[in-house]
């Protein structure tokens, strides 16, 4: 079986800002463990809300297709709208934080301007909500295995280590 853990997440939702802090100090014990990283919106359009993430989620697609750090801009995107209260609706601060993980900002800027990747975030959103019915994000799959937030609580990460020990040992 594949070491490979996809890992559903929203820019704009606290409960994975920590969620993805934690999954962060545990990866160093998971090293053979890949990570497919799958950014979704908790509150797609037209549904109403602050900011809509769906242009972070964009970019998200484009860097972790491309190799380039993802995890750097999922943890700059966080900082941007959590810590530093800024717009991650807004393209010139996406090419930004793009630039700052590795992408060409005039590369970020056309793809948002032509929402190239507006169908893959879309296809998460159906994957994660419709067709796995997960409750809430941040939430982790392998396989037929899943560790996933809902019911208001974030999912333990003691249970995410537990889907990454079977991951690591390709069970």
């Amino acid at each position: 079986m594949s070491k490979k853990i996809k890992v559903f997440y929203d820019y704009t939702c606290p409960f994975c800002y920590k969620g993805l802090k934690e999954l962060g100090d545990i990866l160093p014990d998971y090293k053979t463990v890949e990570i497919e990283w799958s950014p979704c919106e908790a509150h797609p359009r037209p549904e109403p809300a602050r900011v809509h993430s769906d242009l972070a989620a964009q970019v998200g697609f484009y860097l972790a297709e491309n190799g380039l750090n993802i995890k750097k801009y999922n943890d700059l995107v966080y900082e941007a709208h959590f810590e530093n209260q800024q717009r991650i609706d807004d393209i010139e601060l996406l090419a930004d934080l793009g630039e700052a993980a590795g992408a060409k900002r005039e590369d970020i800027i056309t793809l948002l301007n032509e929402n190239r990747n507006a169908k893959k975030v879309e296809d998460s959103n159906i994957e994660v909500w419709q067709t796995l019915e997960i409750q809430a994000v941040p939430s982790y799959v392998y396989g037929d295995k899943m560790a996933a937030s809902g019911g208001g609580l974030l999912v333990p990460i003691s249970k995410v280590a537990e889907l990454f020990k079977l991951a690591s040992k390709g069970e």
